[in-house]
């Protein structure tokens, strides 16, 4: 009975040793899931805010093509290939969407990538709305002495009329 007794005892003070450690670990399991928790929640904020710059960087910029007045800026559209009446065509796209097209004629030379170059803006405004309206074509800067024209297109042997072009500009 005796010993019974001291092993209730022992048996009392294991548990209460284990309930001990159990507490302890679970403490620290709580401190680490915290930490974690905060780690993640500070990475998702990152990440959100990242996006949102990312959107709103696209949006301004959107913003700005869209506030250019194309009726004043003048094209000059030249066929860089050997198909008939394709800058003709590339300059009614263009009319038909508002732009001043002054001249359309042929390059000199056969070129095989479309070519849209401003001429005024070193930040390529211009010919990021003609390119928004082509579907295509390299951008690229070359400032024009004279100033004729704030953008010149070369169409290259890559040049193709989109279906989406031609459905716009009968709208």
């Amino acid at each position: 009975m005796i010993f019974r007794k001291r092993q209730k005892t022992e048996d009392r003070k294991q548990r209460t040793e284990n309930r001990g450690q159990k507490t302890e670990t679970t403490v620290q399991d709580g401190k680490k899931n915290r930490l974690l928790t905060i780690v993640i929640f500070l990475i998702g904020v990152l990440c959100i805010g990242y996006l949102i710059s990312i959107g709103r960087n696209f949006i301004l910029s959107r913003l700005e093509l869209k506030q250019i007045e194309v009726s004043k800026v003048r094209v000059e559209v030249l066929n860089g290939t050997n198909i008939k009446g394709l800058a003709e065509t590339a300059s009614e796209i263009l009319r038909k969407k508002g732009f001043d097209v002054v001249r359309y004629g042929n390059a000199e030379d056969t070129v095989l990538s479309t070519i849209i170059i401003d001429r005024s803006d070193p930040e390529l405004k211009n010919a990021k709305v003609v390119q928004s309206i082509l579907k295509q074509g390299l951008l690229t800067f070359e400032s024009h002495a004279l100033q004729l024209f704030e953008v010149t297109v070369v169409l290259g042997t890559d040049f193709k009329v989109k279906k989406e072009a031609s459905i716009l500009e009968t709208k």
